[in-house]
């Protein structure tokens, strides 16, 4: 929420400036890490997780339950499906995350309140002029 902000406060922002690359490529590196590079991470670590416990149940239980948990097909259908999560749920949280670095980049200070604040605001208009009941 407040990358562009510290990088401004601890004047790491003169580092990057020094480095050939644009403002934009900086941007979309910090949008990809949180959206895409992050949510991968905990991917591979819930899938290198999830295959131990599978190995370890399948070799307590022996008979029916170890063959159940070893299912190739099954395994690869997870994986496209959770693949297609994290692509789907980065592209419909991109707005969210374009808001909170134009804040981080825009604020001078109170990062959190003001990348808070106005989404409520209009929250709070719309319920008292537009929701009756």
């Amino acid at each position: 929420m407040d990358c562009l902000y510290t990088d401004r406060k601890d004047r790491s922002i003169l580092f990057w400036k020094s480095l050939p690359i644009s403002d934009a490529k900086t941007v979309l590196s910090k949008l990809l890490v949180g959206m895409v590079l992050i949510p991968l991470v905990y991917f591979v670590a819930a899938d290198v997780t999830a295959l131990i416990t599978a190995f370890i149940l399948s070799i307590r239980a022996r008979a029916s339950i170890g063959s159940a948990l070893w299912q190739p097909g099954v395994w690869g259908q997870i994986q496209i499906l959770w693949m297609y999560v994290i692509v789907t749920t980065a592209v419909w949280y991109l707005p969210v995350a374009g808001w909170l670095l134009l804040v981080s980049a825009w604020a001078k200070r109170a990062v959190i309140l003001w990348s808070i604040l106005p989404p409520l605001v209009l929250y709070l208009i719309e319920r008292v002029f537009f929701v009756r009941g």
